[in-house]
């Protein structure tokens, strides 16, 4: 598929809140949920995995769905779906206090990014970031050190969130978390243009 089309980006900040509705939401519709991500997932990953064969073979009209990673698009949506009742759960409730383990848990999830591509990360940031602030298209750095570039951003954001959470006020802890996902959904976009839409390779 083009490069314009592989990003299942949903924000790094929605997922604490998908994994607690998740884990503490009763009734039947969050598993129907996940067997519907997964199952969508599986399908945009194209000759990856036999979903999108079958699918395309013995399914009537999949056939026209011509590039297998516009199945992410309605995996993504999935998520958000998911995000939308916790987030509405934990709006209703005041659980704010509750989400902190799951965002320190993503800290932890970070720190660790960074320490596992540290070595060969930390050589490449300089030159990566001239990359980022020069608006290079399709700058060729290797993975490791787009991750540890990102989880450092990742971690500023979500060590800003949790001190939000512990100062706020609970009447606009909500507004606050919004801000912060559409903060973290901007960088992620500007981090990333020149790789997709933007690169004429």
């Amino acid at each position: 598929s083009d490069l314009s089309m592989l990003n299942g980006y949903v924000g790094l900040l929605t997922w604490p809140i998908i994994i607690f509705y998740s884990v503490h939401a009763k009734g039947k519709i969050k598993y129907g949920l996940w067997a519907m991500i997964i199952f969508l997932f599986l399908a945009s990953t194209g000759n990856q995995t036999p979903v999108r064969y079958w699918l395309y073979q013995f399914v009537p009209g999949f056939e026209m769905f011509r590039h297998p990673s516009i199945f992410r698009i309605y995996f993504m949506i999935g998520l958000l779906v998911l995000f939308g009742f916790g987030l509405q759960e934990v709006w209703k409730q005041n659980l704010w206090k509750k989400l902190l383990p799951y965002y320190f848990g993503l800290a932890f999830v970070l720190v660790l990014s960074i320490l596992l591509t540290f070595f060969p990360g930390y050589k490449e940031f300089k030159p990566l970031l001239n990359d980022v602030l020069n608006r290079v298209e399709g700058p060729g750095h290797g993975i490791k050190s787009h991750v540890f570039f990102q989880a450092i951003i990742g971690l500023v954001l979500v060590g800003s969130l949790l001190i939000w959470f512990k100062k706020a006020p609970l009447r606009i802890m909500g507004s606050g978390l919004i801000v912060f996902i559409a903060i973290d959904l901007f960088l992620a976009t500007q981090l990333n243009i020149f790789t997709t839409i933007n690169n004429n390779k």
